[in-house]
């Protein structure tokens, strides 16, 4: 009999291991099979088509992603929004040359993320369970413990964020939002006629973006002129932090676009996100969602070198609504090179004029 039982456990033992085995195999193989993704947003934008980049995470083990990037050109998208993360190692930058330079000549801008400044250190992925425990509860009406600041292990820029500056805005022609705004004039190649607009065939697009929150980077947005004008408003952040969203909603973006989540990146099946590192809802980790302004409760403040900046009074604008896409990314970090139901990914967004006036 205690022989028997022995064997019925060292067999499911086998199993376990063999089954966790093949998780494991399953979650590095998925990091590296990307997917690109097509939305259609009911908003003013004239038939723009909007490639959203993110979370590229590049280093000399991202080899494969610079074929990928490269082929995003084909795709003959009006406009680039690239919300940040784009290095893991200084190494990297040479990659991420490479994969970016089709897309030189077609509008875009850009913000930076934490894995712009700084390269990343290894952290055990078991940090991230009181994370996920607080969202839960919270979901169920109750709270656990209280939310910590991020934890910046690196306080001196080791990445080469200013060479990266010159190559995004030099030599590929974008502009940078951190913190600003820029209006540009965007002509649709491909996209539906501009019909909001008898003067023009162009599409006039204000954004308005942020530094990174996750790192406390993060100003008062800064509307540029010709803001309230515009055919179409966009807000652009690295973290999708809630009072960010809340700032660039309150502000009268349109939509916003965002990264940093990863989608979770190891999720239940049907992409559930378990964890997002940022204090936004589970179900604004990835994806097109509408964020309403005070969709949390008490967002994280700006806490920089002990200094808590308050948060912005955003009373007049409760309630207000506006797209909120989320990038699941399309790197990981190297110490962390795999996904669950999450597959990497790159999205292009059909901008649709909608029937329905701004509020």
């Amino acid at each position: 009999m205690i022989s028997t039982l022995a064997r019925g456990v060292r067999l499911a033992a086998c199993g376990g291991i063999l089954a966790g085995g093949a998780v494991a195999a399953g979650a590095l193989l998925e990091a590296r099979s990307p997917i690109q993704r097509a939305l259609e947003v009911p908003v003013d934008g004239g038939g723009l088509r909007v490639l959203h980049i993110s979370d590229i995470h590049m280093w000399r083990g991202s080899a494969w992603e610079v074929e990928w990037l490269r082929s995003l050109a084909e795709l003959e998208p009006d406009l680039v929004v690239a919300t940040g993360d784009n290095l893991c190692e200084p190494e990297g930058f040479p990659l991420l040359k490479r994969a970016l330079a089709p897309l030189r000549g077609i509008p875009g801008v850009f913000v930076f993320g934490s894995n712009d400044y700084y390269s990343g250190v290894f952290s055990t992925p078991l940090r991230y369970i009181p994370q996920a425990l607080r969202k839960i509860s919270r979901a169920a009406g109750y709270t656990i413990g209280a939310p910590r600041a991020p934890r910046r292990v690196r306080t001196v820029p080791d990445l080469p964020h200013r060479e990266m500056h010159a190559f995004l805005s030099g030599r590929l022609g974008w502009t940078d939002v951190r913190n600003g705004g820029v209006v540009l004039d965007i002509t649709p190649r491909y996209g539906l006629p501009v019909t909001h607009t008898a003067s023009r065939e162009s599409v006039r697009v204000a954004f308005a973006g942020l530094d990174d929150p996750h790192i406390n980077y993060d100003a008062e947005v800064s509307t540029p002129a010709g803001w309230e004008g515009a055919d179409l408003r966009v807000g652009v952040v690295h973290a999708p932090y809630a009072r960010a969203l809340d700032d660039l909603v309150a502000a009268g973006s349109d939509i916003v676009f965002a990264g940093h989540t990863h989608g979770g990146q190891i999720c239940l099946p049907v992409a559930r996100a378990l964890v997002n590192n940022c204090d936004a809802p589970l179900w604004a980790s990835g994806g097109l969602v509408r964020w309403q302004v005070g969709a949390v409760a008490e967002p994280r403040p700006n806490a920089y070198h002990g200094i808590v900046r308050p948060l912005r009074d955003h009373s007049g604008s409760t309630g207000r609504e506006a797209w909120l896409h989320v990038s699941r990314g399309l790197g990981t970090s190297k110490y962390a090179p795999f996904r669950l139901f999450c597959r990497p990914e790159t999205t292009v967004l059909s901008l649709a004029d909608r029937d329905e006036p701004r509020v």
